[in-house]
């Protein structure tokens, strides 16, 4: 933990007693937010308010335990930040924990915290929770208060949590999500081929036989839907820079020395998507959310790996390190885009390693989504 603390909130509450992992993109009132960046903590104030999450988590009851490692800026996937160290993967020892919500992801595998806060822009609670081999969830856009918490691209920027287990994923849900709880009913699963195509041929066959072993009659089978998972990366990335950019280039372009080797050439590479290439990629995205709107039926939810891979080696990492990367954000790109709840269910490894199963939902079916999971699990 960045930084170890015991902020109780009143009892009675739904989540009392529950200790809560906080990433450090999100403010706890009187505790710098570094967002991975020595830097970024040296040019910002102390905030003075709680975020808007970590203030629903305290009122709800739960204990705010510390402050976890974020990767730089929210900017990497693999939860090794050149400032802070690199969070344990407990499940998985020798392994890297995956990001930008490492330190979140590594709090609750190791059993240290019941529930941990994270951010997911492009899969930073997707990702760790896929290696880590618990659950985490990615909420509808605009559905969580992200308020507190430092930008990456607004279009994209998610407040989502982790848990060990499926019946406290759908309370911590109700709490952020303000909604009241929902009774589970049926959903299809409807594995999508093109992203069982996009990871590797073991990993895709270990999840889809998890689907079936797990979920039983509510899957079907495999369909596409005639996307390129890759071009939907594509799109997501240039309206992803575009905003990163906007939000950070000031702050950083004098300060690019400051900053860890990967993260200094992303942010540098966002400045070069022009304001045409967004409003293209802008376009595009509306085009295809009609797409998902006409071809996902009411009852129906898209299955698939998480992540290409298990968790790497720490003495692997570079192997394959660019295919990984770009597989990673193919298989994001679609809740990404659409604006819908991914949840990462643990349960299956390959090669003795985690890997998450998704399950990616309609915009908004959020809290529809984890009943069904905590009902199917129980």
């Amino acid at each position: 933990m960045l930084h170890e603390l015991d902020i109780p909130g009143p009892a009675g509450g739904p989540l009392t007693g529950l200790r809560v992992a906080v990433k450090d993109v999100i403010d706890v009132a009187g505790v710098p937010t570094s967002a991975g960046s020595p830097a970024w903590a040296e040019s910002h104030e102390v905030p003075e308010n709680h975020a808007g999450a970590v203030q629903a988590l305290l009122t709800a009851g739960a204990i705010i335990a510390g402050k976890a490692v974020s990767d730089e800026l929210a900017f990497s996937v693999h939860g090794t930040n050149p400032h802070y160290g690199m969070p344990p993967n407990p499940a998985a020892p020798g392994h890297i924990p995956g990001g930008s919500s490492s330190g979140s992801a590594s709090a609750v595998a190791s059993g240290d915290v019941d529930i941990a806060l994270g951010s997911d822009t492009g899969g930073s609670v997707r990702v760790p929770a896929s290696y880590c081999g618990i659950f985490g969830v990615r909420p509808s856009w605009a559905r969580s208060d992200t308020s507190g918490v430092v930008p990456l691209a607004p279009s994209f920027d998610t407040v989502g949590w982790f848990a060990r287990d499926a019946a406290t994923l759908e309370r911590v849900g109700e709490v952020l999500l303000a909604s009241s709880a929902v009774a589970p009913d049926a959903l299809i699963l409807v594995p999508l081929a093109e992203a069982f195509e996009v990871a590797r041929a073991d990993v895709a066959a270990d999840v889809l036989a998890g689907l079936t072993e797990t979920f039983g009659a509510s899957v079907t089978a495999p369909r596409s839907l005639g996307f390129d998972l890759y071009d939907l990366a594509a799109v997501r990335y240039r309206i992803q820079t575009f905003e990163t950019w906007q939000a950070h280039g000031e702050w950083g372009a004098p300060r690019l020395a400051q900053l860890g080797r990967g993260v200094r050439a992303r942010l540098e590479a966002s400045a070069h998507t022009t304001q045409t290439e967004y409003d293209d990629a802008r376009r595009r995205r509306d085009e295809i959310c009609q797409v998902l709107e006409d071809r996902v039926g009411p009852d129906e939810v898209l299955c698939l790996p998480t992540t290409p891979t298990p968790a790497p080696a720490l003495d692997r990492l570079d192997e394959g390190s660019e295919e990984r990367r770009t597989g990673v954000f193919a298989l994001g790109a679609i809740a990404g885009l659409w604006g819908s709840p991914e949840v990462t269910v643990p349960g299956v490894r390959t090669e003795g390693v985690p890997v998450g199963t998704s399950l990616v939902g309609r915009p908004g079916d959020d809290l529809r989504l984890l009943a069904f999971l905590r009902q199917a699990l129980a």
